[in-house]
Formats: structure tokens, C-alpha cells, sequence
């Protein structure tokens, strides 16, 4: 195959070129004189080439103009003759061309051809006045020769610098050949830009005798903002975490789409949430979790192409590799399940329950029941009234629960309320006539069967029972007198 080494003739090489000199002759000092001597030609061969050009766009412009001006000579020269400015208006006609574009510098086109028919105007008026005619349109004409011939001439001087130009390979020659531009139309999300946190600064200020002894050790350092111990999975992670069991595509997707949550910080973060969630008994929502807390962890295993790599063998069903990501799957929530059981057991033997305070309404004398009554709202009694709008202010869950008529919904509400709160409850519906006690009638049968159901759950004894017997029978025989207010009591409660 013939190689063609035709493109490098353009090529001049100066101080690359292997050349011999004469002894006598450095060699250094003769290369930069071949330079210069290169560097003056270029030189002198661009002015030429912008002197040429702009001269011929000049005469092409007073050749159009001059064969306007002799084609009116020709049929009305006794109007043109002896009138300038007449002359230089038919002259340019329509053209609307001022200046030379090569040159803004130059004179405007009218003034050129001012001068010319001015010059044309002073040879013509020394002869006789039969002969201006003719002398006027021969003169005109020998103008336009000359205009024609330089022009040709110059034009063909411009195109020989052209092509001369054009042998050598110029640095003002060199451009971009083609451009081309990639755009990746596939939507990826970008990362959210970092939050930017506070600066925190140690001081450490020791008072001496010698302040310039001081050690750099006491200098201001910046300290750590983020704590090892604090992991936190990101929003982004977190949502991450959201994706079902199994839904490949959709978690394959995910991560192509936000690939900086791919790192073991992201998944100890997934993990934290998963053993949130199983102390909180989500155990559904702890498996989804460490499933996909380890689908982040293989990929980032797997290096730079770790997401499509992953999801093109480990996702495949019963493919081995997605068999051995189930299997460390379920070792990993096994493991979570045993040390949320180990946690909660040491939390129940490390933190005996709390006792809580609080007011419950009941009767101390076993005899004597407390009874709840509602005043009627259209009684005329003024007591009763003044009982009623007492009422009327309670608060609306103790009022609904009074309305019941029963102590059970009334000792509800005022378990969830403090101490100081139940005992303000109670003095209201104490006020209100709300409460009474009242005594106990009993009925044998019932008495009977309440005795063996309290015997058999061990909360009475066999003396307490007889006791209350007693006085169950001194009540018959002698009625006791009605307390006047009621009795409330503090427990403590499990």
C-alpha cells in the first residue's frame, strides 16, 4: 500500500528542520533569522493581501459608477456638463453603499467620484466648446480603462497570494473541524446538596508569664459535627427502605436513580430503623427493611457497576446468588429478633414499672354504697338548681361519664387525670350533688353468691366475712346515719 506524505508539504519547519550550516555560522543565530526573515513574509504578505482587497472592492465600485455616469453622458451631456454634484447623484444611482467595507476608514464613494469628475471637468473646459462632448466621454471612458485594467491586474496579484498563502499550514488557519455533544436524555435525580453546618470551634486559653511559649497544641481546632454513634439513614434512604419485598425493578430503578445512598453509612442507618421497628412491634416492616438495608450493602460490595451487577444475577430467582442473599437476609432478622427480645428483658429487670398515682372513688364501709345522681334540669327546688348549673360546668368527658349513673365510668375519667386534677373533680361533684352514700341493700341470694365468688378469688377471708354478716345484721336492726361527704382515697397502682 502506498502511503501519501503529500499532506505534510505544507509544513515549514524552522527550528525543528535538521539543517547544516557553515562552520563559521552559529547555528542558533542562523534558525532565529530564518525565523524572523519567515515571520516578516507572512507579515508582509497579509498587508499586501488587505491592501489588495480592499482596493479591488473600491474600483469595482467606480467602474459601476463611471458606467452609469457615461451611459447619462451620452444622452443629455448638456445637462450632466458644468454640474458636479449632478453628475456624482446620477453616478451613484441606487447604490446605497457608502464606505468600503474593508476600510471604514477610507473617503465615501461620492467624494471619490467628486474628485474624478472635478479632475475630468478642469481637462475638458480648455477646449472647444464643440469638442466638450465628445472630450468629456472620451475622458470618463479612459478612466474607466484604467479602473478595469488595475483591477484585473490586482485581483489576479490577490489570488497568487491566496494560493501562496494556502502551501503553508498557518496557525490563524486552524479551527474547530466539527463539534459534536452528547446528551444523556435518560431523567436521573441529582444529589441534594449537603446541608451546611455551623463551624464549631475548641478554645483553649492557659494564662502564663511567657504568652509567645505557648505550645500550637492550644490552638483552635475545629471540632467534629458528626457524632460516629448518631447513624441516621437519609430521606432518601429512608423511602428507599418503603420499596416491597421482592419489587426488583422498581428498587433497581431506585438506585440507579439515587446512587449516593449506596455506601455502609446508608445501610447502618436502614438497620437502626429496622430494630426501631421491631421494639415497636413492626415485625413486617423490620424484614422489609433488612432486606433492602442489604440490597444497598451487596451493591456497594460490588465496586463502581455494583448496582447493575447485583440486580443482574443476585435478583434473578432461584438463581445461588440470590438464594445466598435470602439466606444472610433471614440470618440478619433472626439476629435483630434475639437482640430486641434480650433488650426488652433487660429493660423489664433494669427498670422495675413505675408506680402511678392516682384518685379512685369507692365506699369504706362495706355496708354503704356510693351512689351517683344527676340534678334534674327542671326542678324548682333553688338547691337543686344551683346543684344543676354546678353540674352544667363540669368538664364534658367527667359530665358524659356522670350522666351514666355509674362510679365504674366515673373512676375512668378520673384515672387518667393528676392527683391535684381528680381531687378538683371530685370537690366539683361533691358541690354538685352529684355523689352520695347510700346504704347497702342486700339481697340474700345475691349476698350468697357474691360471698363464694369473692371467697374462691381469695379477696375475703373467712372472719372478714363474718364480720361483715354482723353488721350486715346490726344495719337491719339499727339503719346507720348517711355520711355527709364522700370519701376518696390515693392508691398506688401497678
Amino acid at each position: 500500500m502506498v502511503v501519501d506524505y503529500s499532506k505534510w508539504d505544507k509544513l515549514e519547519l524552522s527550528d525543528d528542520s535538521d539543517i547544516e550550516v557553515h562552520p563559521n555560522v552559529d547555528k542558533k543565530s542562523f534558525i532565529r533569522m530564518k525565523q524572523r526573515d519567515i515571520h516578516q513574509k507572512r507579515e508582509m504578505m497579509k498587508q499586501n493581501m488587505i491592501r489588495l482587497e480592499i482596493n479591488n472592492e473600491v474600483s469595482a465600485e467606480l467602474i459601476e459608477r463611471l458606467k452609469r455616469l457615461i451611459a447619462a453622458a451620452e444622452k443629455d451631456y448638456a445637462e450632466l456638463f458644468g454640474s458636479v454634484d449632478l453628475c456624482v447623484k446620477v453616478a451613484q444611482g441606487d447604490s446605497t453603499i457608502q464606505k468600503p467595507k474593508t476600510s471604514p476608514q477610507a473617503p465615501t464613494y461620492n467624494k471619490m467620484m467628486e474628485s474624478l469628475v472635478s479632475q475630468v471637468i478642469t481637462t475638458v473646459s480648455d477646449k472647444p466648446s464643440s469638442e466638450r462632448e465628445e472630450a468629456f466621454i472620451t475622458e470618463l471612458k479612459g478612466h474607466l480603462n484604467k479602473l478595469e485594467t488595475t483591477l484585473a491586474a490586482e485581483t489576479k496579484e490577490y489570488h497568487d497570494l491566496v494560493e501562496e498563502r494556502s502551501k503553508h499550514i498557518l496557525s490563524e488557519d486552524l479551527h474547530t473541524g466539527f463539534d459534536s455533544t452528547l446528551i444523556n436524555h435518560h431523567p436521573q435525580a441529582t444529589q441534594p446538596p449537603a446541608p451546611e453546618s455551623s463551624s464549631k470551634k475548641t478554645v483553649t486559653t492557659t494564662e502564663v508569664l511567657n504568652p509567645g511559649a505557648l505550645s500550637k497544641e492550644n490552638e483552635a481546632a475545629p471540632a467534629s459535627d458528626e457524632d460516629p454513634d448518631d447513624v441516621k439513614a437519609s430521606p432518601d434512604t429512608i423511602r428507599f427502605g418503603e420499596i416491597k419485598v421482592g419489587d426488583y425493578e422498581t428498587a433497581h430503578k431506585y438506585l440507579i436513580e439515587h446512587p449516593w445512598i449506596v455506601n455502609e453509612r446508608e445501610k447502618d442507618g436502614l438497620i437502626m430503623t429496622a430494630f426501631e421497628k421491631e421494639l415497636a412491634g413492626k415485625t413486617e416492616d423490620m424484614k422489609r427493611i433488612v432486606h433492602n438495608s442489604l440490597l444497598i450493602q451487596y451493591c456497594a460490595t460490588l465496586g463502581r457497576d455494583g448496582i447493575n451487577m447485583f440486580f443482574a444475577r443476585a435478583a434473578i430467582k432461584n438463581h445461588p446468588a440470590n438464594e445466598a442473599f435470602l439466606k444472610d437476609v433471614n440470618f440478619t432478622i433472626d439476629h435483630i429478633k434475639r437482640r430486641c427480645q434480650i433488650l426488652r428483658d433487660q429493660k423489664d429487670e433494669e427498670e422495675p414499672s413505675e408506680q402511678v398515682e392516682q384518685i379512685q372513688l369507692y365506699s369504706v364501709d362495706p355496708n354503704t354504697e356510693i351512689a351517683v345522681h344527676v340534678p334534674p334540669e327542671d326542678s324548682e327546688d333553688p338547691a337543686v338548681q344551683e346543684a344543676r348549673r354546678m353540674f352544667d360546668q363540669l368538664d364534658p368527658e367527667l359530665k358524659t361519664a356522670a350522666l351514666t349513673c355509674k362510679l365504674d365510668e366515673i373512676n375512668k375519667v378520673l384515672a387518667k387525670l393528676s392527683v391535684p386534677e381528680a381531687e378538683e373533680a371530685v370537690r366539683q361533684l361533691d358541690v354538685s350533688g352529684v355523689l352520695s352514700v347510700e346504704e347497702k341493700i342486700y339481697d340474700a341470694t345475691k349476698w350468697e353468691e357474691e360471698k363464694r365468688e369473692k371467697l374462691a378469688k381469695g379477696e375475703f377471708s373467712e372472719d372478714l366475712l363474718r364480720e361483715q354478716e354482723a353488721k350486715k345484721e346490726q344495719a337491719e336492726e339499727e339503719p346507720a346515719a348517711v355520711p355527709a361527704k364522700v370519701q376518696s382515697t390515693i392508691e398506688d397502682v401497678d
